[in-house]
């Protein structure tokens, strides 16, 4: 189907993202593009792929390990691409790169938090049930990994002692996709 894209001006195919509305708001030839950015949509990434597979395909294309593992889960938060992308943009490498809270991790709890969080500040139910998730979670990393602090698991902060590599980022955005697949599934 070809439709006319108004910012441009020309005729191309629209295969629309769930970030772009119409037409209107993708770069001609490229409907799974937006004019505003090279944000894919999820169906343009890996169809049919699991989450944690389309994690480690973002990852691999360079978005950092928080961005990989929370907009793989964008049909289930409801976000579109580009939000996702933004929003956990700032979390890759254990907060800005500083290397402390792993961002696949960070990513789990952003996804967790948009599916299973609260909005009453008053509500100390819902909070503490919250933050019981968050903590099982936050264990399970630990467990499986070793660690949830990125220079830890890394092997940054012992480099100077020889310190190795625990798990590659890779794993651990693929890990954290299937752990909250799991967490989804049970629900």
């Amino acid at each position: 189907m070809s439709e006319f894209c108004k910012q441009k001006g020309e005729q191309h195919d629209a295969t629309l993202s769930r970030a772009c509305k119409s037409a209107q708001d993708c770069t001609p030839g490229m409907g799974e593009l937006c004019a505003d950015g090279t944000v894919e949509s999820r169906e343009t990434l890996l169809e049919g792929a699991t989450h944690s597979e389309e994690a480690k395909n973002l990852f691999a294309r360079g978005y950092n390990c928080a961005q990989a593992v929370f907009a793989a889960f964008c049909d289930e938060t409801g976000l579109d691409m580009k939000t996702a992308l933004l929003l956990s943009s700032s979390f890759g490498g254990g907060m800005g790169r500083l290397r402390e809270v792993c961002g696949a991790l960070t990513g789990m709890f952003m996804v967790a938090g948009i599916k299973f969080g609260y909005v009453d500040s008053k509500d100390k139910s819902a909070k503490a049930e919250h933050n019981k998730l968050i903590q099982s979670l936050a264990l399970r990393f630990k467990e499986r990994n070793g660690s949830y602090l990125c220079r830890q698991l890394r092997g940054i902060s012992d480099q100077e002692a020889g310190g190795k590599e625990v798990r590659s980022c890779a794993e651990l955005v693929e890990y954290a996709a299937e752990a909250l697949d799991e967490l989804i599934n049970q629900r």
